[in-house]
């Protein structure tokens, strides 16, 4: 992240331009805008690296103006921070819609401000730094798809979904055969182990996010403006580029984009469930270890206890004054008792050797 960044504020209200402007003037270069077409002839002149865009202004508002700057491709990737006092789900699915990357909701403090735009900074770095690694990954996926019908590459995909070892790599292949459709879009993974998203570009920005969560309750197939989305319980699907103009087509993406997201959500209950069961046979090998090992150490006390009864025995007999009977019947039922004693110690010797051959024979991931 570079130290300084070039951040335009967008704001009808002077004072709201000033605050803005004294929060992060000590860190980055601020320049300020008071209207929408001020906002656009000064991005035409220099691109800034962060847009905070007031979502209430005269003539053009904020929507307005995202919606002109995502229009023009030399743009990519500017990140647009959309602010404003309203910031329930209508708004910000309106703010999706026109291209927004995140929320501030207003009143704004200048400490929140701040680490809004450094979030923001850094998201825009791991972006980039992404993109050429998943670029590279896309290219491949084109290639190798060029020949295959529609269905064949879902079948490509299905079939190379079960080398896919985590998350991030079953997501990235995922993303990769949207884009062999020619399809733009996001995709949400929720599992055991938490929750990724993710788009052609990288990681998702926060409003993203929040709409790929709103989409998981929206049903199977949700459809809005350009938008459709398509939901499994462990997974989420957005293309914002669904092909209306062309009917057939249109139904046959709708058809596809299913069978994915189902087999994706298979995948990754079988990931999720291939982790519990590791984790389990872990805790399973360290409970036999830990009971072993108890085993062992109560061997030794039987010993050490059987020795301190004899000797305390024939002590004791000496000191009685009983007669050869009465000696000979305490020692028979204390040889019976022994012996008893002696066969727990086997059976629980046999055991300790079962535990032991356990251990032995379990798979390499189980062992303590």
């Amino acid at each position: 992240m570079p130290d300084s960044a070039y951040i335009l504020i967008v704001d009808d209200d002077q004072i709201a331009l000033e605050s803005g402007r004294n929060a992060l003037s000590a860190c980055h270069s601020v320049d300020t805008a008071s209207s929408g077409a001020e906002a656009l002839q000064k991005i035409a002149c220099r691109t800034p690296d962060i847009v905070l865009l007031d979502v209430s202004m005269p003539e053009m508002d904020g929507y307005g103006v995202c919606r002109k700057l995502r229009e023009n491709e030399s743009l990519e990737g500017l990140p647009i921070i959309f602010v404003s006092a309203l910031i329930d789900e209508s708004e910000r699915m309106k703010g999706f819609e026109a291209g927004g990357d995140d929320y501030l909701a207003k009143p704004i403090m200048p400490i929140e401000l701040c680490r809004k735009v450094e979030s923001i900074l850094q998201w825009k770095q791991e972006r980039a730094e992404l993109k050429g690694n998943l670029g590279d990954a896309f290219r491949t996926a084109m290639t190798a798809m060029t020949a295959a019908s529609e269905i064949g590459t879902v079948l490509h995909f299905l079939r190379n979904s079960f080398q896919a070892e985590n998350y991030f790599s079953l997501g990235k292949g995922l993303i990769a055969t949207l884009d062999a459709y020619g399809l733009k879009g996001s995709v949400q993974l929720r599992g055991r182990n938490g929750s990724l998203s993710m788009d052609q570009e990288g990681p998702c920005s926060p409003l993203q996010e929040a709409v790929l969560s709103n989409m998981a309750s929206q049903g199977r197939i949700f459809e809005f403006s350009s938008h459709l989305s398509c939901s499994y319980e462990r997974v989420t699907i957005i293309v914002t580029n669904i092909p209306r103009e062309d009917p057939e087509k249109h139904g046959r993406m709708r058809d596809n984009l299913a069978l994915l997201a189902e087999g994706v959500n298979a995948r990754m209950e079988a990931l999720d469930n291939s982790l519990h069961l590791s984790q389990l046979l872990q805790r399973t090998g360290e409970a036999l270890r830990k009971l072993g090992d108890l085993h062992s150490r109560q061997s030794l006390d039987f010993v050490g206890i059987a020795d301190e009864f004899n000797s305390r025995l024939n002590r004791l007999l000496l000191s009685l004054g009983l007669s050869g009977s009465q000696e000979e019947e305490l020692l028979d039922l204390a040889e019976h008792f022994l012996r008893g004693v002696e066969t727990l110690y086997l059976e629980g010797h046999s055991v300790e050797r079962e535990i032991r051959s356990m251990l032995n024979h379990a798979p390499a991931e189980s062992r303590p």
